[in-house]
C-alpha cells in the first residue's frame, strides 16, 4: 500500500471553530442509509458490521533528529500496524508528518488527511495515532478537529491509551491534551532558557544568520556555533548600503527598489539563488547586525505564553560601521513617502527640495552639458522656455560649496545661533509669564461660556418652541462662538505655559560643533539630511542667494542634540509637512 503524498489540492478546508459553527453537530448519514432507517431497516448494507473497518495511521515527529535517525516514524508505524493485525483493522492510508510541531494546524500532511475525512464518499472510517501529542499539542485544536471528524463519523483513536466513551473517558481525554500542551510550553521555555544562554555565552542561538554571515564551531566549545564573515556573500551587503548611500558612481543614491533591480539585472542574487525583492533589501537595511548587534528574542511567537523579557545582544562581526548603518537609516526615514521627501532623496542635487528661482519661485533641477561634464542649476521653469522664466543658471560645485560655506560660517555662527534661539527663548517665556497670569481668568471665561450655553439649552427643553425662534438662535450662535474662542484662549495659554525645554549657550555651542562635522562633504547624503534640518528655503538669483529657515527648527534641534545619555544624540530630522493652500479648497472637485 502506498503511503499519501504532497499534491495539489483546493484549500477550502478550514480547521477551525468557524468550520464548525456551519455544520451540524449530528453524524452525517449517507441517502441509503436514511431511506433504510425511514423503512424501519438498521441493517444497512455498507456498514462497518459487514465490513473490514477501514484506518488510517497518522505519524508524526517534531524533532529533525529523529527525522534523521530514522527511529521514531518506522516505531510508530510498527506499533501502530501491529495494532492493526491483531484486530482486523484495514490500513487504506498513512500520513507521515516528519520533522513537524504540533502547535499549531498548519501541517501540509494533517490537513490533507482532514481534507480527505470529509470526502463525500468516508474513505476511512478511524485515525490512528501513538498518543494525543502526535495528532495535536494544543487541547483547544485537538477538541475542534476531533469535533469535526466525529461529525463525519470518524473516530481519533489513540493506541498507547486507553479513554472510555463515557464521560469520564472524555475528562481524562482532555486532561491527556491539556498535559500535552504542558508539555509543549514547558519544553519551549527550557529551550528558549537554553538559547538565551547561549547569547550570553557568546554562542550562536538557532537558525541561520543574516546574509553576508555564517556559522562556525566555536573554539571553545565544538558542540556551539560562533558567527564569522561569509567572504563570498560580504561584497554583497556592503553594495547593498553603498548603493543606498553613495549610487553606483553613475547615478545619485539609489533607493529599495532600483537596488533590488540594480541587482537583479546583473545577475546577483539572493543567498539562497533568488531574485531580490524590496522586503529582502530593506531587511538587510535595518538589520542592525550589520554594524555588529544582532538581537535574538525581538519578536516572540503569538503562541508563546511566557512573560516579555528584553531582548538579548550577541556581538557579531560588524560589516558596515555604525555611522554607516545610522546614516542609511537617517535616508530610508526621509524617503519614507508618510514623513518624508522620496523624490528630494534620490535627486543627485545636495540642494535639492530647497533651491528655488528667486524670480519665479520654481525648483531648481539638475542640468548637464557635454555629455554630463559639466552640471549646473537651473530653474525648471526655464525648460518650458524664456517667456516663463529666464532664471540662472549656476555651476553646480559653485552653488553647493557657496551654501555650505554660508551655513558653516553665518548660519552656525555662535552669536547668530544665540541671538536667535535664546532671543526666542526670552520671547516665549514672556509669553508664558503673561498666559500665566491670564490663566484664571480665561479658565472663567470658559466657564461662563459653557453655562450660557446649558442656561440655553435647558430654555430649549423647558419650551421647545424657541428653537426656531431667531432671536434665540441668534443668541445660542452668539455663545457657541464665545465658548469656542474661549477654550482656544485658553488651550493656546496652556500649551505656551507648558514649553519648558530650556536652552543654554553650552547647549547651542555644542549643537554647532556637531552640526558642522555632520555638513562635511564626505557623505552627501547625510549633508543632505541635516541641511534641510535647519534650511527650509534657498532662493537663487542671479547677484545673490538667500537662505531662508525658522528658528523654532533650530531650537528644536538644539533641544533633540542634548536629550540622550552624554549629549551626544544627533539632532532630530525634521519632518516633511504638507502645505495646504489657505484661501481655497486644493483639490477641487
Amino acid at each position: 500500500m502506498a503511503r499519501s503524498k504532497s499534491r495539489n489540492r483546493p484549500a477550502h478546508v478550514r480547521i477551525s471553530m468557524d468550520s464548525l459553527g456551519r455544520v451540524t453537530s449530528k453524524k452525517l448519514r449517507s441517502t441509503s442509509a436514511r431511506r433504510a432507517l425511514a423503512n424501519g431497516n438498521t441493517a444497512v448494507k455498507g456498514r462497518r458490521s459487514d465490513r473490514a473497518i477501514r484506518v488510517v495511521l497518522y505519524l508524526r515527529v517534531s524533532s529533525k533528529r529523529s527525522v534523521e535517525s530514522n527511529l521514531s516514524i518506522p516505531e510508530q508505524e510498527a506499533q501502530l500496524r501491529r495494532y492493526c493485525e491483531e484486530r482486523g483493522l484495514e490500513v487504506v492510508a498513512v500520513y507521515v508528518e516528519p520533522g513537524k510541531s504540533a502547535k499549531t494546524t498548519n501541517r501540509p500532511q494533517f490537513r490533507m488527511m482532514v481534507e480527505d475525512a470529509q470526502a463525500l464518499e468516508r474513505p476511512f472510517d478511524k485515525i490512528l495515532i501513538w498518543t494525543t501529542s502526535r495528532f495535536a499539542r494544543s487541547s483547544s485544536d485537538y477538541a475542534i478537529v476531533e469535533k469535526l471528524l466525529r461529525v463525519h463519523d470518524i473516530e481519533v483513536l489513540s493506541v498507547s491509551q486507553s479513554f472510555a466513551k463515557n464521560a469520564g473517558g472524555l475528562v481524562a481525554k482532555r486532561i491527556s491534551t491539556l498535559f500535552d500542551e504542558y508539555h509543549s510550553h514547558r519544553s519551549a521555555e527550557d529551550s528558549l532558557n537554553a538559547r538565551r544562554q547561549m547569547v550570553q555565552n557568546g554562542w550562536w542561538p538557532g537558525g541561520k544568520p543574516p546574509d553576508g554571515l555564517k556559522l562556525i564551531p566555536a573554539p571553545n566549545n565544538s558542540q556551539r556555533k560562533v558567527v564569522t564573515f561569509d567572504e563570498d556573500r560580504r561584497p554583497v551587503i556592503e553594495r547593498i548600503y553603498d548603493l543606498t548611500l553613495h549610487g553606483d558612481g553613475t547615478s545619485p543614491p539609489l533607493g529599495i527598489k532600483a537596488i533590488a533591480k540594480w541587482l537583479n539585472t546583473r545577475g546577483i542574487t539572493t543567498r539562497a539563488g533568488s531574485r531580490w525583492g524590496n522586503q529582502t533589501i530593506h531587511r538587510i537595511l535595518t538589520n542592525s547586525a550589520y554594524f555588529g548587534d544582532y538581537y535574538w528574542g525581538v519578536d516572540p511567537a503569538i503562541n508563546e505564553f511566557r512573560e516579555e523579557l528584553e531582548p538579548a545582544l550577541l556581538r557579531v562581526p560588524a560589516i558596515v560601521s555604525k555611522s554607516t548603518f545610522e546614516d542609511v537609516q537617517l535616508i530610508l526615514q526621509r524617503r519614507d513617502p508618510k514623513t518624508g521627501k522620496a523624490k528630494q532623496m534620490s535627486s543627485p542635487l545636495l540642494l535639492s527640495g530647497l533651491a528655488r528661482c528667486s524670480e519665479c519661485g520654481a525648483s531648481m533641477t539638475l542640468r548637464t552639458g557635454k555629455g554630463g561634464a559639466y552640471r549646473y542649476y537651473y530653474c525648471s521653469a526655464a525648460n518650458r522656455g524664456k517667456m516663463v522664466c529666464s532664471g540662472p543658471r549656476i555651476p553646480e560645485k559653485v552653488l553647493d560649496e557657496a551654501v555650505l560655506t554660508a551655513v558653516r560660517s553665518r548660519v552656525l555662527d555662535q552669536g547668530h545661533l544665540s541671538e536667535l534661539i535664546l532671543g526666542l527663548q526670552r520671547r516665549r517665556q514672556q509669553r508664558a509669564s503673561s498666559a500665566m497670569q491670564d490663566l484664571p481668568a480665561l479658565q472663567s471665561r470658559v466657564s461662563v461660556a459653557e453655562a450660557s450655553i446649558e442656561g440655553l439649552l435647558a430654555s430649549i427643553r423647558l419650551a421647545p418652541s424657541l428653537e426656531s425662534d431667531p432671536l434665540f438662535q441668534r443668541n445660542l450662535h452668539r455663545a457657541a462662538d464665545e465658548l469656542g474662542m474661549a477654550r482656544t484662549r485658553l488651550t493656546e495659554a496652556t500649551a505656551a505655559i507648558g514649553r519648558t525645554d530650556e536652552v543654554t549657550e553650552e547647549a547651542i555651542a555644542h549643537f554647532r560643533t556637531l552640526m558642522i562635522g555632520l555638513l562635511e562633504r564626505e557623505s552627501p547624503a547625510r549633508t543632505k539630511i541635516y541641511l534641510s534640518t535647519v534650511l527650509e528655503r534657498i532662493e537663487v538669483g542671479t547677484d545673490e542667494i538667500r537662505i531662508e529657515g525658522h528658528i523654532d527648527d533650530l531650537r528644536k534641534a538644539v533641544v533633540s542634540s542634548t536629550q540622550g545619555s552624554g549629549g551626544n544624540v544627533l539632532p532630530e530630522v525634521r519632518r516633511y509637512v504638507r502645505r495646504w493652500r489657505s484661501r481655497r479648497d486644493s483639490n477641487p472637485r
